[in-house]
């Protein structure tokens, strides 16, 4: 074979270029993520109090994601979901086999937030305990960033973020956040809906620059406010998400 050619002391190797641009870009690396499984395991505890009433719900669900890259898309199976309810007491387990098997096809920006435009139906049972059809939404953690073991910052966003030691060759992270909404509406035109929430996040994740998220776990918990015609209504809720990368 011939030798390739050189001008000022760089081959012209364009291919290996245009290797290294992906390899050294900055942002998510959606490509890795191509034939990817994730489990996924999310327990919510919900107390609402309304005066001298109290009601409590927990919701457990478990399920496993593959993904497919198609072009600068992601289409994402959902091939496993359990879910169960736990309300005034009573448990029940909800028939998911009509949803298993459903898509998501979405895209992802430099720094993991999904656009999601293609979504599986879920029948009005599940979504009323659980709504899978919005899964993609939030599902992927954010885009970690480039900073030392032992070093801290605050990204564009405003989580905070600290690099952990590494293990084997992978990169740890934790991130908190806190956020306040107010989200108060007008109501059928005539009833004023005050709506207050603050939500309180501590994130944990394990992240490879070649292949991006491998696990992560998120601690997020919320107190919510709610006024109507003289009546108050205030909620806590506590949610546990944690999700691990399977292949």
């Amino acid at each position: 074979m011939g030798r390739e050619r050189s001008r000022g002391g760089v081959s012209e190797r364009p291919w290996l270029f245009g290797l290294l641009g992906v390899l050294l870009a900055p942002g998510y690396p959606v490509t890795a993520l191509d034939h990817a499984q994730f489990t996924e395991s999310i327990r919510t505890d919900a107390l609402t109090r309304a005066g001298t009433v109290e009601l409590r719900r927990l919701v457990a669900r478990d399920a496993r994601f593959s993904l497919t890259l198609h072009g600068d898309t992601l289409v994402v199976s959902a091939d496993s979901v359990a879910l169960t309810e736990v309300a005034d007491g009573k448990s029940r387990r909800l028939d998911t086999d009509g949803f298993v098997g459903g898509r998501y096809r979405l895209r992802l920006d430099s720094a993991g937030q999904a656009t999601v435009w293609q979504r599986p139906f879920i029948p009005d049972e599940i979504a009323d305990v659980s709504d899978v059809s919005r899964a993609m939404d939030d599902f992927f953690p954010p885009l970690p960033p480039s900073i030392s073991p032992g070093s801290e910052t605050t990204d564009a966003v405003g989580r905070r973020w600290r690099r952990l030691a590494d293990s084997v060759g992978t990169q740890r992270f934790r991130w908190t956040a806190l956020t306040s909404r107010d989200t108060s509406q007008v109501a059928n035109d005539t009833v004023a809906v005050l709506m207050q929430e603050e939500t309180r996040e501590a994130s944990t994740l394990a992240w490879s620059p070649m292949r991006g998220p491998l696990g992560w776990t998120r601690q997020i918990d919320s107190d919510v406010t709610t006024r109507l015609r003289g009546r108050t209504v205030r909620a806590t809720i506590s949610q546990r998400i944690e999700v691990r990368r399977s292949r």
